[in-house]
């Protein structure tokens, strides 16, 4: 890289080269020389911290756009969990409401299967109550049968 000292040379050099090499003039040259390199620094400098500053303002956007995008995808992230857990506590409830229902379909039925079966037994009793009575019926004579079959009729007792 180029001193500032080799630049001012150079552009003194230039001058005197610019005003047709005539000599006397060296003092005037080296001053107007350094005006300029300074000059030049300074608009550079000056370039230089606006490109800095337009890369470092380029550099905040990009990390707020980064940041954005990551909080942006956070929250879908977040969104999704909870659109699962909500997806999962329905998918429960509905579980829940099924064993339930079910639950309440085997009670009905073992409810009406008891029914069934006391009517049944009920049934069983008087069926079995009517053929014992039919059954003493025919074991215990009729006395106008009974009559009728011996011929006779017994004396009244006195």
């Amino acid at each position: 890289m180029e001193s500032v000292r080799e630049k001012i040379e150079k552009r003194a050099y230039e001058l005197f080269l610019k005003r047709g090499g005539q000599h006397g003039y060296q003092l005037q040259d080296w001053l107007q020389a350094e005006k300029d390199v300074s000059e030049e620094l300074k608009r550079k400098q000056a370039t230089d911290e606006k490109a800095k500053a337009e890369e470092k303002a380029k550099a905040e956007q990009r990390a707020k756009a980064e940041e954005k995008a990551r909080a942006e995808e956070k929250a879908r992230a977040e969104e999704k969990a909870r659109a699962e857990q909500k997806a999962k506590a329905e998918e429960k409830a509905k579980a829940e409401e099924k064993a339930k229902a079910e639950e309440r379909a085997k009670a009905e039925e073992k409810a009406k299967a008891e029914q069934k079966a006391k009517a049944e037994e009920k049934a069983k009793a008087e069926q079995k109550a009517k053929a014992e009575e039919k059954a003493k019926a025919e074991k215990k004579p009729d006395p106008k049968k009974a009559e009728e079959q011996n011929g006779k009729k017994k004396p009244a007792k006195k």
